[in-house]
């Protein structure tokens, strides 16, 4: 079985919806969002369609006609298969968090807490925004399919518990610093 990045995966996918140029992949990412959450620059698409194509996942329909033309790409038998194994490995995965403020976190000891604690009211000041923002985006694209209702949701529900995480963080580590104060 061919393994594929979530990066892969998600090119795949808009090609199992029809076949694709690069150029036209880029603006569906942009208009859909997708770029915030899959990372896929316009530039790694071109890349990873390449690396498609030699996994077998894809192959080029048709004969790109003038040396502006774009090459289309259609999905194969093998990356339908593969689309299928990594989206389902997708959704029943718990991968561990790659959350940089952990690290940040855990050198906590080595901090001034008041400086440290303002960095994370200043990180709950732009969890606060991107809820905002995340709201705005999911309001003004209704009525959706119900699968990308619940792409906006998860993101907005992980924001909101970040916040509230972030709420009851604070104000711990304000209790302790107040406690460790002479």
């Amino acid at each position: 079985m061919v393994e594929l990045t979530p990066s892969e995966t998600a090119i795949l996918g808009l090609i199992a919806e029809r076949p694709r140029h690069g150029y036209e992949i880029d603006e569906i990412i942009e208009a859909r969002g997708l770029r915030e959450w899959a990372g896929i620059g316009f530039s790694s698409i071109y890349f990873l369609l390449q690396r498609l194509e030699r996994k077998g996942c894809v192959r080029p329909q048709g004969r790109p006609a003038g040396p502006k033309a774009r090459k289309l790409y259609a999905i194969t038998r093998q990356g339908q298969d593969a689309l299928e194994a990594s989206s389902l490995r997708l959704l029943a995965e718990l991968p561990p968090p790659a959350a940089p403020v952990l690290t940040g976190l855990a050198n906590w000891p080595s901090l001034d807490p008041a400086r440290a604690t303002g960095a994370l009211k200043a990180r709950r000041k732009a969890v606060e925004a991107e809820i905002a923002r995340l709201a705005e985006r999911w309001t003004g694209r209704k009525p959706l399919p119900v699968f990308a209702d619940r792409m906006f949701a998860y993101g907005l529900a992980l924001a909101e518990a970040e916040r509230a995480w972030l709420d009851a963080t604070i104000a711990e580590l304000e209790r302790a610093d107040g406690q460790a104060r002479p």
